[in-house]
């Protein structure tokens, strides 16, 4: 094996470590896609901010805009007030649930403990 074989054998070993890397830290930060959701009425933007809510204490709109956009991210600056409505499209769908939104002045958005608790028992 010539010198370029391993290094181009050596960087595709890095880049498969670093895509591995990727899942784990979208996974941790609630940013994968969770196909109950959908099930369950939630769009695909709502269930990717619904998944970053369930995984953070608190969720600054940039986390939340990051959440849904992470994949055009050419949207990301261009609809910055779009997280507000979101929260307010998931607000209806999870008032009937029991399960609220808060907001956390100055910080950005919650769910409470107790509700997580519900809401993971219901997707599960």
């Amino acid at each position: 094996m010539t010198s370029e074989q391993r290094r181009i054998a050596d960087l595709q070993h890095r880049l498969e470590e670093a895509e591995g890397r990727i899942v784990e830290l979208e996974a941790t930060f609630g940013l994968e896609d969770n196909p109950k959701y959908r099930t369950a009425g939630f769009t695909a933007q709502e269930g990717r901010a619904l998944s970053c809510l369930l995984a953070c204490d608190v969720v600054t709109r940039d986390q939340l805009l990051f959440a849904m956009y992470r994949d055009s991210p050419e949207k990301y600056e261009r609809y910055e007030k779009i997280a507000d409505v979101w929260i307010c499209k998931l607000r209806k769908k999870l008032y009937p649930l029991g399960i609220s939104i808060e907001t956390v002045w100055g910080l950005g958005k919650r769910i409470p403990s107790e509700d997580k608790v519900k809401l993971r028992g219901m997707f599960q």
